[in-house]
């Protein structure tokens, strides 16, 4: 049965604008009630229609196009703990160990890198709503590095008096090597929905159907499949394949997560699921040949990445709830292992 309110808006409309519009039936269909009343509320197919109702029906003032306040009262907490462990240079060896325990929050999606940067709340009636793990939030990072000048050659515990060539060989030479390994940043689910108003429809978070949020989280991690690789248990999708046994679609089982109710937002917390490890080890090996008190020849290598240790990054489209390529790992960061070599000379 038709409402009354959309009976007296579709009043004089044109049927494609009222009761027919494939626009308002696939917005009721798919709960995005805050895009389907901004449009009833401004659109000047509707102007007419809309005296049938009380004036502020939609809006506190409807004869403005749009009030907007900007301010600077956003805010944001970092915590951290930061240890340092470090061993100064001595009989040729020195290293370094960074470790940072942290976390950072705030009340907005959007990394923010200027001051011009600007984030809708989610409502103005609680701002609360929009504190969360901040994109940059990174629980854990350790950072090391050594550096070891071999015992070989003139002056040093081993070989120092041997035969002039074979000394001249092994003296001079240094290795060293970078340790990085931190976790992932934030990301969550999302539903698209305009469910609430219509702003944040692309932040708007799904809602949990089946599934408890702490039962979604024990399946998120890496999986290797034969179509690809994933960042959730492929048990809990329906994936589909082509003639060639190549990865068609992949979309979340259903009733794991549901459309959210018009008039609310989706439970599933906004950042709260944390994406893949970030891991990398380089290396360096080089020699210094003394041909004088201060000129030496010096050759260096350095592998970047020695591991070739993929590192995958979350595609958070792939979060949408209705993704056909849902929770699938589609790139990485950082670089493949490269070698560089140098030779020089120093005087």
């Amino acid at each position: 049965m038709p409402l009354p309110i959309f009976t007296k808006l579709f009043t004089g409309v044109a049927a494609t604008s009222g009761f027919s519009s494939s626009t308002f039936i696939s917005n009721l269909q798919q709960n995005n009630i805050g895009a389907m009343v901004n449009t009833l509320a401004f659109s000047p197919t509707y102007i007419g229609s809309r005296k049938l109702l009380p004036p502020a029906f939609f809006v506190t003032n409807p004869n403005a196009a749009f009030a907007r306040v900007l301010g600077n009262f956003s805010y944001s907490n970092y915590h951290s703990l930061q240890v340092e462990l470090r061993r100064r240079f001595a009989n040729g060896l020195q290293f370094q160990a960074n470790y940072t325990l942290s976390r950072t929050l705030n009340d907005g999606t959007t990394i923010v890198n200027n001051q011009s940067s600007l984030e809708s709340s989610r409502t103005l009636r609680n701002f609360n709503l929009d504190y969360q793990n901040s994109d940059q939030d990174q629980r854990h990072r350790v950072v090391g590095n050594v550096v070891y000048d071999l015992p070989f050659g003139t002056g040093r515990r081993y070989l120092s008096g041997t035969w002039a060539p074979l000394r001249k060989t092994v003296e001079g030479w240094t290795a060293g090597s970078i340790v990085t390994w931190q976790t992932g940043t934030p990301f969550y689910v999302t539903s698209g929905r305009s469910s609430y108003n219509q702003f944040n429809a692309a932040n708007n978070s799904a809602q949990l159907g089946s599934m408890t949020f702490e039962q979604f989280k024990e399946n998120i991690g890496v999986y290797r499949t034969p179509v690809g690789m994933f960042f959730i248990n492929p048990s809990l999708l329906n994936v589909v394949t082509n003639a060639s046994g190549a990865l068609a679609s992949a979309r979340v089982k259903d009733g794991i997560f549901v459309q959210p109710a018009p008039g609310t937002f989706g439970n599933f917390p906004m950042n709260s699921l944390f994406g893949p490890s970030f891991t990398q080890t380089d290396f360096s090996l080089s020699k210094r040949t003394y041909f004088s008190e201060r000129g030496n020849v010096e050759f260096r290598m350095i592998v970047f990445n020695a591991f070739n240790h993929p590192n995958f990054v979350v595609n958070t489209t792939n979060f949408n709830f209705e993704a056909t390529t849902f929770g699938r790992i589609t790139a990485t960061t950082g670089n493949e292992r490269q070698i560089s070599f140098s030779l020089g000379v120093n005087w």
